[in-house]
């Protein structure tokens, strides 16, 4: 062997480096047992569900020392790698790693771990979303959710034909493949609505799963009340009140209620009437509610006939409709009557005086009927100018309703007619109140004496000045030379109009204590002339009594006494009234208790017993 050369050998199991070192002519073996190099052995094995081998190939293989060798374990289908044991490697969770030939022998060993498969699907897709499907070891604790989307509901998780689950949150062991489907149902809504929703109530309405059978139901609030359908998009889709039908899509349903009760009409007065011919026809009127509508009166239509010129029987007819058509009526009997005579009237005095053996022409007569108007009149009786007497004439008419209205005429046929007193102004003198009364006058004619109106005497005229309410009958006669006496009347009347108020001025009601003083006042306005006041007390005996000297339209009461308590009043008059004023209160109370009150009054009349003629206290 030259030298320099290394031989390497092996004994038994070990691997020795010696060398032999060749000096000049001879060889020469030298043992370095100190400078020597070994070679490990690295073993790869595997548990089930995959394989494991050096990279490069093999399960064994022998390294030099401080060598690094690259492992690799590769799991097979429904398996995955989980770790190298036995000997140290560089990376225990990594399925390709290092194992470094630094102390001896080497051997790991690659772990499996079983796997399964979770699928996870959405049925329809539409419905909803499904989550939670993977590969899972075996063992593991799994959980698959899902969530319906609107208008959908979970119904359950299914595997092939069998329910596993209703719960959306499925949570199962993965101990196999699995292949889970979320089953969703479609829902639909139905909304329920009255209209309008005081008609009634309804039921029903929510949410139902597709091809589900729905009943809802509609019932009126009240008997004013009735269902006419249930609607859909204004379209009638069921006249029962109890509606059923499959769900297929959402619905709005109106269940439709309208008011039954008619509207009620009040008329005022009675419903049979009665009215004079001619006379005008005046409508009492009439009310009209309703239920649900309130006030209808404005809307009642009327159909009225009645012609009060023309006698007979006449319908009126009062109609109105409340808002959901329901329509009443009532009517009223109208009687126009006729059951007035007619009013016959003759011109001219009565009675008629006429000189006998002068030629006598009857005044004409004329008739007017309320209802007809103008009606020929017929003359009964006759007069002979010739004949001195006294003549009754009848001056009559006859409407159709056979009523009759007549006249009575005397003419007396005399030797000397009376003179004839026409009185200038109206015969009914009206009169406000506080008016003077000024004669209208008068004129007399007599057919032998001539003018005889200085010869007249008048009786009962009313006092100069302005009148107060009252009636005056004024009397007017005078007589001719033949001896004939005539008189005519008039009458006076003053209305109860006057014109004078009495006010109170300030309080009507005061309280005041002993010894202090009070004041009551009115106020006169509208007097005819000056007004006079005259003030009164009301007396424990149910009297008002006059106040002496208390003659102005103020009462001034001082240094009161217990006894001046009570009602006043002031009396006014004037030129032609009398008027009272509202009543006065007076209260006088010291404002003590019974002891104070006592008190005082035993100093007061020690007061007198000294002399003092009056004790007066000033109370604070």
């Amino acid at each position: 062997m030259a030298a320099g050369y290394l031989y390497w050998g092996q004994n038994g199991g070990n691997i020795n480096l010696q060398y032999q070192l060749i000096n000049g002519n001879s060889d020469s073996w030298v043992h370095a047992a100190s400078a020597y190099k070994s070679k490990y052995r690295l073993s790869v094995s595997s548990t089930a569900g995959g394989t494991a081998q050096i990279q490069g190939g093999g399960a064994t293989g022998n390294y030099d020392y401080n060598a690094v060798v690259t492992i690799v374990a590769t799991p097979a289908s429904g398996y995955r790698f989980s770790h190298w044991s036995g000997d140290p490697v560089a990376d225990a969770g990594s399925a390709t790693t290092t194992v470094s030939m630094n102390a001896g022998n080497r051997s790991v060993t690659a772990n499996f771990i079983k796997t399964w498969n979770i699928s996870v699907s959405a049925s329809p897709a539409a419905g909803g979303s499904v989550s939670g499907g993977g590969t899972y070891d075996n063992g593991a604790t799994v959980t698959v959710n899902a969530i319906p989307a609107a208008g959908y509901r979970f119904d359950r998780w299914t595997e092939g034909t069998v329910t596993v689950s209703t719960n959306p949150g499925y949570t199962f062991t993965a101990s196999a493949d699995r292949t889970l489907v979320a089953e969703f149902v479609r829902q639909y809504t139905v909304s329920v609505i009255a209209v309008p929703p005081s008609g009634g109530s309804v039921s029903g309405g929510g949410v139902y799963d597709e091809g589900a059978a729905v009943t809802v139901s509609a019932v009126p609030n009240s008997p004013d009340y009735g269902f006419t359908g249930w609607y859909e998009s204004n379209t009638l889709v069921s006249a029962a009140p109890d509606y059923v039908f499959t769900i297929t899509a959402d619905r709005v349903l109106e269940a439709r209620f309208v008011d039954i009760i008619p509207p009620v009409i009040s008329l005022n007065g009675s419903p049979q009437v009665s009215v004079e011919c001619g006379d005008a026809w005046v409508e009492p009127g009439w009310t009209a509610s309703d239920n649900i509508d309130g006030d209808l009166t404005a809307q009642v239509s009327v159909t009225d006939p009645v012609n009060s010129s023309v006698p007979g029987i006449y319908t009126i007819v009062y109609s109105v409709s409340d808002a959901a058509g329901n329509s009443s009526s009532v009517s009223r009997e109208v009687t126009v009557q006729d059951t007035l005579a007619p009013v016959v009237a003759v011109p001219g005095p009565n009675p008629l005086y006429h000189k006998v053996f002068r030629p006598l022409t009857l005044p004409s007569g004329s008739a007017a009927d309320q209802c007809e108007g103008i009606l020929p009149v017929l003359v009964q009786g006759t007069v002979d100018p010739n004949v001195v007497g006294v003549y009754y004439l009848t001056y009559q008419a006859t409407d159709s309703a056979n009523n009759t209205g007549q006249y009575f005429l005397t003419v007396e046929v005399v030797a000397d007619v009376p003179p004839v007193i026409t009185l200038n102004g109206p015969m009914a003198l009206i009169l406000d109140c506080g008016t003077g009364y000024s004669e209208p006058g008068w004129h007399v004619q007599d057919e032998e004496d001539g003018d005889l109106s200085g010869s007249v005497t008048v009786n009962g005229t009313p006092p100069a000045g302005p009148l107060g309410p009252g009636e005056w009958t004024v009397t007017y006669t005078v007589t001719d030379s033949a001896g004939n006496t005539v008189s005519a009347q008039r009458t006076v009347t003053v209305q109860q109009n006057c014109t004078l108020t009495v006010t109170a001025v300030g309080e009507t009601a005061l309280t005041a204590p002993p010894g202090g003083s009070v004041t009551f006042a009115v106020a006169a306005s509208g007097a005819v002339g000056d007004p006079v006041y005259q003030w009164e007390k009301f007396r424990p005996a149910k009297t008002w009594e006059v106040i002496p000297g208390e003659i102005q339209s103020e009462l001034i009461l001082s240094d009161l006494q217990y006894e001046d308590a009570g009602e006043y009043r002031c009396v006014v008059s004037d030129l032609v009234t009398t008027v009272e004023s509202p009543v006065f209160t007076l209260t006088v109370d010291s404002g003590l208790s019974l002891a104070g009150a006592l008190g005082i009054a035993l100093l007061v009349g020690v007061l007198a017993v000294l002399g003092h003629r009056k004790a007066m206290v000033k109370l604070s």
